[in-house]
């Protein structure tokens, strides 16, 4: 087998016995390999951090899967954890679901975020008046084509155990979106077999043990901001499990960009330690120590 099925069965295992998983947002190897040391279950790859630190693309819809999954391939390389990524609407076709299905498991990937979007269209292109993503001029699939490429991804699979979360965008997509239509959508996907749900536009403090209850597949729920302990244990009490999708690359876009910036003014940067302490940690989580011994050792 191409996959990693040590971390598939980590996934699976993790939410049988905790009822929820926690995953964290990352970008390259590094950062995935701080999420599995600070305790994460998994590591998610969003599309945007993918298209934007990979390709220094906005995104909408210009990386395709197989770049995606190839740049994926390198991130699973790096950790033991399962790695999820967002593949957008997993290709045009059914044989380009089928083809990208089986890139996703061989790269090692644990699973798949799926959108119900038409990625074959400009989607979530920018609006100057509302500071954000215009998701209304996104094109949705028809809910049973959205339900048949779903049932094809799953079939497409070698290990049923490979994770298929889809993505519902019925909340905020097309001009007659809302959270009714987006829920009729998400329990339609789960009638359809996939094994976990994330709701575009349903927010934390909307989660209910009710309502994850009544979808009829696990919540996936994706925060872009900092979540709160008490908001983190109530998500988990009602049967969600939680992603920081956002938050951390942020963070370190943020770092960076006033660091380098204040540099350049010749300004006191942000970051004003020790550069060497700071990487012999990362040398340590880049696993130099160990690489060392093995190389000395032979």
């Amino acid at each position: 087998m191409g996959y990693s099925r040590p971390a598939i069965e980590s996934w699976w295992r993790t939410f049988e016995d905790a009822g929820h998983i926690e995953l964290a947002g990352a970008y390259d190897c590094v950062t995935a390999r701080l999420v599995q040391h600070a305790g994460f279950d998994a590591v998610l790859l969003g599309g945007g951090a993918t298209a934007a630190f990979a390709f220094g693309l906005p995104d909408v819809g210009m990386v395709n899967v197989a770049e995606i999954l190839d740049y994926a391939r390198r991130i699973t390389a790096a950790i033991d954890i399962p790695l999820i990524v967002d593949v957008d609407d997993c290709g045009h076709s059914k044989i380009d679901i089928v083809r990208n299905i089986r890139l996703a498991e061989h790269s090692g990937v644990s699973g798949v975020i799926m959108e119900d979007v038409d990625c074959s269209l400009p989607k979530y292109l920018w609006n100057e008046q509302q500071q954000s993503h215009d998701f209304a001029n996104a094109t949705l699939y028809p809910l049973d084509e959205a339900v048949a490429r779903l049932e094809q991804a799953m079939a497409a699979r070698t290990d049923p155990r490979f994770v298929i979360v889809a993505r519902v965008e019925g909340a905020r997509a097309a001009s007659e979106a809302s959270m009714e239509r987006a829920l009729e959508r998400a329990r339609a996907y789960a009638e359809a077999g996939v094994d976990f749900l994330y709701i575009g536009g349903l927010w934390a403090d909307e989660v209910t043990p009710e309502l994850v209850q009544s979808l009829g597949a696990p919540l996936l729920q994706l925060e872009t901001n900092r979540v709160p302990a008490d908001v983190r244990s109530r998500l988990f009490e009602a049967g969600a499990s939680l992603g920081h999708a956002v938050l951390p690359n942020m963070a370190a876009y943020t770092a960076y960009r006033d660091t380098v910036f204040s540099l350049k003014a010749g300004e006191k940067p942000a970051f004003d330690g020790d550069a060497w302490t700071a990487y012999i940690e990362l040398a340590t989580t880049v696993d130099l120590p160990g690489w060392t011994r093995r190389l000395v050792e032979g």
